[in-house]
């Protein structure tokens, strides 16, 4: 039986404000937020998508053999 495919976790709601010079910003607590997402839960996902690429490789090697 095929694994299911790990699932990206979903991007986190920021609240961006427009500055006079033109640029945007977030706060302190958004750019944790942020920061967490791209640092621990997408390195998370990657290391299950890792995994399951592995554990495909291994079935689809395992299925190759068998013929």
């Amino acid at each position: 039986m095929i694994p299911d495919l790990p699932k990206l976790p979903p991007f986190p709601e920021l609240q961006w404000e427009l500055e006079k010079n033109g640029r945007y910003s977030i706060s302190g607590e958004d750019a944790d937020r942020l920061l967490d997402y791209t640092e621990n839960k997408l390195g998370t996902y990657l290391n299950e998508l890792r995994n399951y690429q592995e554990i495909l490789s291994i079935l689809n090697h395992a299925f190759e053999t068998e013929k």
